[in-house]
């Protein structure tokens, strides 16, 4: 299901070409078509087994590996961007300052993949 900016539960597309092909509104031909536009291109990603990123917990080689820099590194860059203690994404999400500037540097730690980034 997926919930619009409302708050309310659609059902996706895939499900009401599915009903008629079951209903036999629709034909194969007809239902191959619309399944095809409904579906989507984008890969699912299960962020939901993945925990927080916690920063205060990962060791400096874990910050080196995944980010490119040590963690006094990253908290000193933080100040002298003058990265803010919370900031507010676009969707009204408010995080952290240093967690915006990781996720920031996260695609700069080669090799980073999009994948990569959900974990």
């Amino acid at each position: 299901m997926k919930i619009d900016k409302a708050g309310s539960a659609k059902p996706p597309a895939g499900d009401f070409v599915l009903f008629k092909l079951k209903d036999e509104s629709i034909d194969d031909t007809e239902f191959a078509l619309l399944y095809d536009l409904n579906s989507s291109e984008n890969l699912e990603f299960p962020y939901w087994k993945y925990g927080c990123l916690d920063l205060d917990s990962m060791t400096e080689f874990e910050h080196k590996a995944e980010f490119r820099f040590f963690k006094n590194n990253i908290y000193l860059m933080g100040e002298v961007l003058d990265i803010p203690d919370t900031m507010k994404c676009p969707n009204g999400v408010l995080v952290d300052g240093m967690e915006a500037l990781s996720v920031l540097l996260k695609p700069f730690a080669y090799p980073c993949r999009f994948a990569d980034m959900v974990a």
